[in-house]
């Protein structure tokens, strides 16, 4: 639930977008505004298999003549920008593999870093099993989940592997009869404390689920409503095969197991003590193709036909949620949702630090200059979003302004770093979000009306940059006006929120923001229990698009380099 339902929730908000995109325009331009919000490629993209990041596709290399001449029909931000759209914290890690010929001690070194709601007790449990009778001797180290019976990532000595989330296509939607002859209606009766009970009503659609009115889901016009279908609800999809890789010797074993195990889709890598390294995706997945493939009855790649990168010529191999593949391993991933990110790609950067952390290393690897990777906070993502910053705010724009000039010496002077006293980088990332939510929250009300609350994309993170850096005369900005002006009073927008946090530009820091709290559900209910149950609050570095992922409800759930 906590890795794959939210890209459902995109993938509903997505087709109720395309849905009214087409009432204004055609089924071409509603998909290609579609493919400019949700944009499945950009130049973040840091895929394996790949020596530079560009753009596979030509939507990506005819991305100005599409802006300018296609979109100005449809992409019209209608609604007004000050409503907050929060991007959300994807649940997801980061993962690689450096090959025995780059390492120091001459066999595979894999890292891995999962990233999660930290808590307490914490999600992971770290644990050696040991079996040294019989047949079945065994000696495994890693992190398990409290309660069931497998390391999930670690190490038993021959092999060692890790998980990071895959954002896969693994989940459909689609507009159908809301009501139906065909449809199997159950009931549920739920039981709530307190409260009387409450009837649930179900309409099955074949192996889908039909959304009745429920957040917008209807269109009463046409007496047609969405149908979710979703891999998880299989029963094969779920299994308890993962605990095979515990008895496996060589990266080849591991690969021919990834085929049967049912878990939420994973980009794994593993390496064994012969030096080798590969990139698999662990979980079944469907041969099926097409936009209602599981709709139907589905059929399961094997060891034949599964994804999967051995012994990359690099010697590295890296997954951070991004696009992880590029050519027909995409499509395999991705299948008819390559062009709008999957099941909801994150931006590569994340991936682009670690990719050229590994590639810029001037020695064999170590486990130290693993766990040095891991901890990187650098803002190199945010470097673009503060040179328009330094463009826009001339001396025309901060004459007569001391906040904005005031504003303007903290971003020029700042910490290319999302460190916690760092001032001039939480105020390019405050300006990158208010910017980013007017044009997500004008763009999606204008269409869908106010009441539409769907959650900004992070993948318009390519769009809305380009539209910020180009500034095309043949789109008004949310608004009206023009983009200088528009841009401006995001800056305006910026400083007043500063303000109103803290009184002062100067010392609005981003530990502030990023004070940790990992708590005990009873110290919720238990207030008086906090100061015994939950770990002190600290302000730490790192945030989403870096190696170091930190909020102050999100982040690394454990670390390890094996």
């Amino acid at each position: 639930w906590q890795l794959q339902y939210g890209t459902l929730r995109d993938e509903l908000d997505r087709r109720r977008l395309e849905r009214a995109a087409a009432k204004q325009g055609d089924a071409a331009q509603a998909q290609a505004l579609v493919e400019f919000v949700y944009a499945g490629h950009s130049d973040w993209d840091t895929p394996n298999y790949s020596r530079e990041a560009r753009c596979a596709q030509a939507a990506c290399t005819d991305a100005a003549q599409v802006l300018t001449q296609s979109f100005p029909q449809l992409l019209r931000f209608a609604g007004a920008p000050g409503a907050d759209a929060a991007e959300p914290a994807k649940p997801g890690s980061n993962n690689w593999a450096v090959a025995g010929h780059h390492t120091r001690s001459g066999v595979a070194l894999i890292a891995n870093d999962m990233h999660l709601d930290p808590g307490v007790p914490a999600v992971w449990y770290p644990a050696r099993l040991k079996v040294t009778d019989g047949p079945a001797k065994l000696d495994i180290t890693g992190v398990t989940l409290p309660g069931t019976p497998a390391i999930a990532a670690g190490s038993n000595g021959y092999v060692a592997w890790g998980f990071t989330n895959s954002y896969g296509d693994f989940a459909d939607a689609r507009w159908g009869r809301c009501v139906d002859a065909a449809h199997t209606v159950r009931h549920q009766r739920i039981r709530i404390k307190g409260r009387n009970d409450v009837e649930v009503t179900y309409r099955d659609a074949g192996p889908a689920i039909v959304l009745d009115g429920e957040d917008h889901a209807a269109d009463v016009s046409s007496g047609t409503c969405l149908q979710a279908a979703w891999l998880a609800t299989r029963p094969e999809a779920t299994n308890f095969s993962l605990i095979e890789l515990e008895n496996a010797r060589t990266v080849d074993e591991a690969l021919a197991l990834a085929p049967r195990v049912g878990i939420p889709g994973q980009n794994m890598v593993v390496g064994d003590a012969g030096g080798r390294i590969a990139w698999t995706l662990l979980g079944r997945v469907p041969r099926n193709t097409g936009a209602d493939r599981l709709f139907g009855e589905l059929e399961y790649r094997d060891a034949s036909d599964h994804p999967a990168i051995p012994d990359p010529p690099v010697g590295r191999l890296w997954t951070a949620n991004q696009r992880v593949v590029a050519g027909p391993l995409e499509a395999v991933l991705g299948d008819d949702e390559v062009n709008i990110g999957a099941g909801g790609y994150d931006v590569g950067a994340r991936a682009r630090q670690i990719r050229d952390g590994l590639l810029g290393l001037r020695h064999p690897a170590t486990e130290a200059d693993m766990l040095a990777l891991q901890l990187d906070s650098r803002a190199l993502f945010l470097a673009r979003w503060r040179n328009v910053l330094l463009e826009l705010l001339d001396a025309e724009a901060v004459s007569d302004a001391p906040r904005r000039r005031e504003f303007r010496a903290l971003v020029s002077d700042w910490k290319a770093e999302a460190a916690p006293e760092a001032v001039g980088y939480r105020l390019v990332r405050a300006f990158r979000a208010n910017t980013l939510n007017a044009l997500w929250r004008s763009l999606s009300t204008g269409l869908l009306g106010e009441e539409f609350a769907g959650r900004r994309p992070g993948l318009l993170e390519a769009g809305g940059y380009r539209l910020v850096n180009e500034r095309p005369a043949s789109v008004t900005p949310p608004g009206g006006g023009d983009w200088r002006a528009f841009l401006l009073a995001r800056v305006d927008a910026t400083i007043a929120e500063s303000l109103e946090a803290c009184e002062s530009l100067e010392r609005w820091s981003y530990g502030e923001l990023n004070a940790v709290r990992v708590r005990h559900p009873l110290s919720r209910a238990l207030p008086p229990l906090a100061r015994l149950l939950d770990m002190p609050t600290r302000q730490l570095p790192g945030d989403h698009h870096m190696p170091r992922v930190q909020d102050s409800t999100f982040g690394a759930s454990e670390r390890f380099a094996l």
